[in-house]
């Protein structure tokens, strides 16, 4: 898949392609898959799977999830904290650590102990970081940069406020039209791989990533 932005169900196909740990109920044989072999799999012993192949086999009891160390309360409460106590952006255990937590929650809910307080926590990180983000944007348009790198940024989030960027850019871009607007030599910006532009004609780049399809599925 190419650079550039995505739609919040090509981040979530994207996300399921996360390695996670599950215990099989059964013996089970090699899958050949495009990303890589999974298995064999044997009763009780741990295996890593992609996320949805372990949604798969779940949805037909075949096996029970190894919840991920980060995806429980006390590590979530520390989470948030430091988002709430930062200025910028903190860095978050996977880059899709919102996709993820959705998806496990849906399917692996009722096994993984306070799971509504886990939900109610991987809420209010994004929210945090939504209202950072808008924040962020808003300073950007308003101090007239050429192009801004902003750090920790996840793929899902910049596509959160996609449009209300791009509205801004297309106004800045029409004032440079008309001829009352002036950019400054200076940018402004801040290591990492996710930018933001008001260069004419650009839109934002996010950090690029990697699937492979999923042709392969697992009969019960």
């Amino acid at each position: 898949m190419s650079t550039g932005t995505f739609d919040p169900e090509e981040l979530e196909f994207l996300a399921e392609e996360t390695m996670v740990t599950i215990i099989p109920s059964a013996r089970y044989p090699l899958f050949y898959m495009l990303g890589g072999d999974v298995g064999p799999m044997e009763p009780s012993i741990p295996v890593p799977v992609p996320l949805w192949l372990a949604v798969h086999m779940r949805q037909r009891k075949q096996c029970r999830l190894v919840v991920p160390d980060w995806l429980a309360v006390e590590p979530l409460l520390k989470l948030k904290e430091d988002e709430n106590n930062s200025p910028v952006f903190t860095s978050m255990p996977t880059k899709h650590y919102i996709e993820i937590s959705q998806v496990i929650l849906e399917s692996f809910g009722d096994e993984i102990p306070h799971s509504n307080d886990i939900r109610r926590l991987t809420k209010d990180i994004l929210d945090l970081r939504l209202a950072k983000l808008r924040a962020s944007v808003d300073a950007f348009i308003k101090g007239s940069n050429v192009y801004a790198k902003v750090d920790n940024i996840t793929e899902v989030e910049l596509c959160s406020l996609r449009n209300l960027l791009t509205r801004g850019v297309d106004q800045l871009d029409m004032l440079r039209s008309a001829g009352t607007y002036r950019a400054p030599v200076a940018a402004a910006t801040v290591e990492d791989s996710t930018t933001l532009s008001t260069n004419p004609g650009s839109a934002v780049r996010s950090s690029r990533l990697f699937s492979s399809d999923r042709n392969t599925s697992v009969n019960s």
